[in-house]
């Protein structure tokens, strides 16, 4: 088998196909269970297997390298025609021992790591410092020879969530790292040119560039900003470094890096996708709550996320949790199933379970609940597998050559609302005690808001499209006819620029969330912002990460999971309670009730404007002609809870009152659903050529359904490519009828009629 990366997509033995891999750590994997396992996987269709390369194991003491384990591992997969991803760091995170950096190297060379207030100790590297790159590059340059004529040898990635050690174990934003802070000063330098421009800004009196510190105490929050911006770069010109080495060294293939799925400082895509193209990690269940997924439509919003920021290179997931490592977590094989065909059907190229095979750590198990168990013995998940694995070999090539249809509707996402979010982590005690709700708002705008609308477009029928403000062209903004921006409190002025660009010139914003006062995109006074039952949402939220401190922590026994674990808390309370939070306000469009977020901002409507949404005729939402545009400013959040495990365990009337409510705001303007909309039920449209693809993905119980397909979609022969859990399908008179089982995927094929013209949907 032959497998290799041409343009943006994946060939597999000449041909356009779908890639279907599994992570399998060698390292962890006893050697006589490698050769069973991989034949178990490729018999299930498995195409690729990826792998962390870790340097803690390759060079265990300083200049003596061992590469015995790794060469009989490539050697095998060699000889089985297995294709192969490898990641060879240096950081490879993974719940590994130091990370996968070497021991000896922050004993021996502690000038090389981190300076954080209040930590003494502090593990983590400075990833610029030279004596660092110098040991990568030795590091890289004894690897290669191993690599070089490694006919398996699909693609390499660059280091893994990078910056995710350093400042992912917050609230570290910021390194006193002679080398780092040296580098600072350069970066402020070249943004202010004159040490008194930075005074002004900072309120400040440094008489140069050379003395700039870190404060003690409390960081001010014009220096905070600053930090933010130039740690992004930082992290880009390493990534760049890393780049530059393995050219250098003559590997000519492809070269990517990889990013959590979601608004974790400090993962900005734009940036470091200028550096090299970036997969994703989509772990969309961790919440010990009894629900398919904790994040039911990031599956479907993040890989067109990041198609937005794709450069060149095709598009897939570098790691999609197989199940979890807190086997507190019930991962069921539907949520397996349901995040690997979402992927494929939004545009992804390739998808990789990680893992696919668990493993052991010296002796202490490392389980996913994955396919293959730590003896190498299928478990239920592996039903999934082999199900998917069929479909992508008879399959792939259909979905891989084909193309999304999609609605004139636009989700905006900007990279840096994150800013938004960081400087509260300045001072936590003041955080705590005087705004703490601002934060929590902030959070929910940042982890739930995007994800959450684009389910309830979905909902009514409606397939978004996702762009990042930032990157997207002017052109690009007004091929859609409407657009969604959910605000975490800042707007760029080249952002600002362009939305009001849009507006003017005929395109229809959608502003929701924290509100700015902005007399010519947003003329309405802000009065006060309001949040419904706050203090009870903001209590569960703290019980939660209480209770799993005092009697959930202790039972996670390996070390590094337990510390993956414990960062993740904050985000838990996030979308269990926070984001299901909200309250019915009235809609003056269409008379009924709106569910909306936990907070709600009431406006003074400007002149010409008309309410939407209010609350005892305090109006929380309006819209307003501007040039020859129109802005929807809403003082309020349409959704969250739809990407939370609210969606499955709160009254349906909430998820209905939205997508009721965004069609009939949609309507208004004269754009319509692709088709009309399923409870539960998210419909996907492809077409390839001549022919239509239709996926269904239900998050709901099972049920029939009617399906109109779109003006000039095929509507003559329908034949099932995939289901389940049986799912049938036939096409009467134009329409598809049939019936989705509960969590059931159902992908069509819909060939064009011979003798039926399309009938018109009027």
């Amino acid at each position: 088998m032959e497998l290799r990366i041409e343009g943006d997509r994946f060939l597999l033995d000449g041909a356009q196909n779908l890639v279907f891999g599994g992570e399998f750590q060698y390292f962890r994997i006893p050697p006589a269970l490698w050769k069973p396992g991989i034949l178990t996987l490729q018999k299930a269709g498995v195409n690729l297997l990826s792998s962390y390369v870790p340097w803690i194991c390759h060079e265990p003491e300083e200049g003596r390298f061992d590469f015995q384990e790794l060469d009989s591992f490539l050697a095998l997969c060699r000889s089985l025609g297995m294709p192969l991803l490898l990641k060879p760091g240096p950081y490879i995170y993974a719940e590994y021992q130091g990370f996968g950096i070497p021991h000896w190297l922050r004993s021996l060379h502690p000038e090389l790591r981190m300076l954080v207030r209040g930590e003494a100790d502090y593990p983590e590297i400075a990833l610029n410092h030279p004596g660092f790159i110098h040991l990568v590059r030795r590091w890289f340059l004894h690897l290669w020879p191993h690599l070089r004529d490694c006919e398996s040898l699909v693609a390499i990635q660059l280091d893994n969530e990078t910056g995710l050690p350093q400042y992912g174990s917050g609230p570290f934003l910021y390194d006193s790292n002679p080398d780092t802070l040296e580098r600072f000063q350069v970066f402020l330098e070249k943004k202010y040119q004159s040490i008194a421009r930075l005074n002004e800004k900072w309120d400040s009196d440094y008489p140069s560039f050379e003395v700039v510190r870190y404060p003690d105490g409390p960081v001010p929050v014009p220096l905070l900003s600053d930090s933010f911006l130039f740690s992004e770069d930082y992290l880009a010109a390493y990534l760049s470094k890393l780049r530059d080495i393995w050219r250098e060294l003559g590997y000519e293939g492809f070269l990517f890096s990889n990013e959590l799925a979601m608004p974790a400082w400090p993962n900005h895509l734009e940036k470091k996708s200028r550096v090299v193209p970036l997969a994703y990690d989509l772990y969309p269940k961790f919440i010990r709550v009894k629900t398919t997924l904790d994040q039911p439509f990031s599956i479907s919003f993040v890989p067109k996320l990041f198609a937005a920021h794709k450069p060149f290179g095709p598009l897939f997931c570098a790691e999609m949790g197989c199940g979890w490592l807190d086997r507190g977590v019930d991962v069921s094989k539907i949520a397996t199933l349901q995040k690997i065909l979402a992927s494929y059907l939004h545009g992804a190229q390739g998808t990789i379970l990680y893992p696919i095979q668990d493993g052991l750590d010296f002796g202490e198990a490392y389980s996913f609940g994955a396919a293959l168990d730590q003896k190498g013995e299928p478990s239920e998940r592996m039903e999934v597998v082999e199900a998917v694995g069929r479909f992508c070999e008879e399959w792939g090539p259909l979905l891989a050559s084909s193309e999304s249809l999609e609605s004139p509707v636009g989700i905006l996402t900007q990279c840096e609302g994150m800013h938004d979010v960081l400087p509260f982590a300045a001072d936590p005690l003041d955080t705590a005690t005087r705004c703490l709700d601002e934060l929590l708002d902030r959070s929910v705008v940042l982890f739930s808001a995007n994800a959450g609308l684009f389910g309830v477009l979905s909902e009514a029928g409606y397939t978004p499209r996702v762009l990042d403000l930032g990157r997207a062209s002017p052109s690009e903004l007004k091929a859609c006819q409407v657009l969604f921006f959910n605000s975490s409190g800042s707007l760029s002025a080249e952002g600002h620029q362009k939305l009001r660009k849009f507006v003017e010139e005929g395109g229809i914003l959608f502003f929701l969330g924290i509100p700015l006062d902005d007399p010519h995109l947003l003329p309405g006074r802000i009065k006060r912002r309001w949040r419904p039952r706050a203090a009870a949402a903001t209590t569960f939220y703290l019980g939660e990460w209480l209770f799993f401190r005092l009697l959930e922590r202790s039972k996670i026994s390996h070390p590094l999971v337990r510390f993956t674990v414990d960062k993740l808390q904050p985000i838990v309370g996030v979308l269990k309670h926070l984001a299901r939070a909200g309250v019915w306000l009235n809609s003056t469009l269409t008379g009924e009730r709106v569910w909306t977020s936990r907070f709600v901002t009431y406006f003074e409507l400007p002149p010409g404007a008309k309410p939407l949404l209010s609350f005892c005729e305090a109006p929380a939402a309006y819209v307003v002609p501007r040039g020859e545009g129109q802005v929807y400013c809403f003082g309020t959040l349409l959704g969250p809870h739809l990407n939370s495990p609210g969606y499955y365990l709160d009254d349906p009337e909430k998820r209905k009152s939205l997508s009721d409510f965004i069609s009939a705001l949609l309507s208004r303007e004269k754009v319509f659903p692709l088709a009309f909309p399923i409870p539960g039920v998210e419909a996907v449209f492809r077409r390839r050529g001549e022919t239509g693809i239709l996926g269904l993905i239900n998050r709901g119980t099972g049920r029939n359904f009617l399906i109109e397909p779109p003006v000039g979609f095929p509507r003559g022969e329908v034949s099932k490519k995939f289901s389940f859990l049986g799912s049938w399908v036939e096409m009467k008179d134009g329409c598809l009828k049939g019936r989705i089982e509960g969590g059931d995927v159902l992908i069509l094929e819909l060939l064009p009629s011979i003798t039926d013209s399309p009938p018109s949907r009027n």
